[in-house]
């Protein structure tokens, strides 16, 4: 949960967590399409700031019971040359490729090839079994974010070679995992999405196989169903015809932010609206497998203490406004993704965008509203936040030099740098724009949509915490250390 619903450049995956006319083309869903009119209206005006002459976009998808509801494209596949998004458009879908893996290791298991109970260093024998952490390690573990490995982006960027800079391999990752001699937490104790988990998933896939992920899941996956453009991105010199470039927002306008990585199975899948769809209906009808596969993969994980999370085998199972959601969200440089299935009422979406801003969680549920209807419970009604110069609350001057200063969370190694100022703070996090948050009162500060900082005091007063949170699952308290 702590990392999923938002994108990863160059910063850690956590700390990248704190921030959240001509070639102009909108395209008619196909004949059949069952949206009326007033439906097709209501998702035309959720993306309509893509449809603008010289803006990255969208291509979103939804159906019914199998049957297709919209397609629809907006804005630019290639700014630069004004190439419009169209429904085919390929563009690449961040974690929800985890699904994907976390599929094909529960079709081996299917096939009694392995069991996602077996230690990892059953098959890969350079990983460590971390026993004295309460381990061994499983395949589950890895795949359900209990197994406390660290992330593989804060570990190279720990080693110099941060993510964007320079172009990973799998082998890598697992090289620096071998080398590891403690984890975030004890073994099924906690819950930290971890993307080294899937890449090392990926890899017990091709040695359990003797495949690559490409032609494995090809064989069992994309071929049954259709998926003729379903691919890995293992090689990011690959020439992909007809895949949208990928953008983010500067100082200065559109740049490029293309996927610098050989890094696959965490993420790096490719692939269109229309075949995620076709997937996402063939696991909720029991065609993917042997017909047990969407109920190995929806069962949350049981930790250590009979809790459970929200998350199991690549997929995300809550409630969401009073219905059920079975979901995942991803973001890979300037791409974005989001695929939910509904299964109360057989409703599937599905969205990928090469413009990496905005709320795209937010997006995709906006797209699933229109369809869902009055079967929501109304949204949760939060405070209205004022913009930093109509906040009239005032920090005191020991709470803002208690504020100022360096901070850490113990759990991943993540380290803030905070100023303070009279009104509010300023968030300086390593390779990512600072984020500016404002005083709604002494202990709650807030930087716009749902981000907060909460301050934690003890009984004489003193600061001795600080508590970040998103309003939906990320909840990260940090505690001040010397630089």
């Amino acid at each position: 949960m702590i990392a999923m619903l938002f994108g990863h450049r160059r910063a850690s995956r956590l700390l990248y967590c704190l921030l959240g006319v001509a070639g102009m083309a909108t395209v008619a869903a196909p004949i059949g399409a069952q949206a009326t009119a007033t439906q097709r209206a209501q998702v035309d005006s959720i993306f309509a700031r893509f449809s603008t002459a010289a803006s990255p976009g969208c291509v979103v998808g939804a159906d019914q019971s199998g049957a297709v509801l919209v397609r629809a494209a907006y804005g630019l596949a290639d700014v630069e040359r004004a190439v419009p998004m169209r429904t085919g458009t390929l563009v690449e879908i961040g974690s929800v490729s985890k699904q994907f893996v976390a599929a094909a290791l529960v079709i081996l298991e299917q096939d009694g090839k392995i069991d996602l109970d077996d230690p990892v260093s059953m098959y890969l024998p350079e990983f460590p079994d971390f026993r004295d952490l309460g381990g061994p390690v499983t395949i589950r573990h890895l795949l359900q974010h209990t197994s406390g490995v660290r992330d593989q982006y804060d570990l190279l960027a720990l080693v110099g070679r941060p993510y964007g800079d320079v172009a990973h391999t799998n082998a890598e990752v697992l090289e620096l995992l071998s080398r590891q001699r403690t984890l975030n937490f004890a073994v099924n104790s906690r819950y930290l999405y971890s993307n080294s988990g899937y890449t090392t998933s990926a890899l017990i896939v091709e040695k359990v196989s003797g495949k690559t992920l490409q032609e494995f899941t090809s064989d069992r996956i994309f071929a049954p169903l259709g998926m003729s453009h379903a691919q890995w991105r293992m090689d990011f010199r690959s020439i992909i015809p007809s895949r949208a470039f990928a953008y983010r927002v500067s100082p200065v306008g559109w740049q490029q932010d293309y996927p610098f990585s050989n890094l696959y199975g965490a993420g790096g899948l490719v692939t269109t609206v229309d075949e995620l769809l076709r997937w996402t209906v063939a696991l909720h009808a029991g065609r993917v497998g042997n017909g047990t596969t969407l109920s190995t993969m929806a069962t949350p994980a049981t930790l250590r203490d009979g809790s459970r999370t929200e998350y199991g085998l690549g997929l995300m199972v809550r409630d969401w406004r009073g219905v059920r959601e079975i979901a995942h969200s991803g973001s890979t440089a300037g791409y974005r993704a989001y695929l939910a299935h509904y299964p109360e009422v057989g409703l599937s979406i599905a969205m990928q965008c090469n413009a990496g801003n905005g709320d795209y969680v937010d997006l995709g549920h906006k797209l699933a509203a229109v369809f869902l209807g009055n079967r929501l419970q109304p949204e949760p009604v939060r405070p209205a936040v004022q913009p930093p110069r109509q906040v009239n609350i005032a920090l005191d001057d020991a709470t803002r030099a208690a504020l100022s200063g360096r901070w850490h969370d113990a759990e991943t190694g993540a380290t803030i740098l905070v100023e303070s100022w009279d009104r509010g703070v300023l968030l300086r996090i390593p390779f990512a724009p600072v984020v500016s948050f404002v005083a709604l009162s002494l202990d709650s500060l807030h930087a716009g949509g749902a981000r907060g900082l909460g301050i934690e005091r003890d009984a004489s007063g003193r600061v001795t915490a600080l508590r970040y949170h998103n309003g939906r699952v990320l909840n990260v308290r940090f505690t001040k250390v010397a630089p």
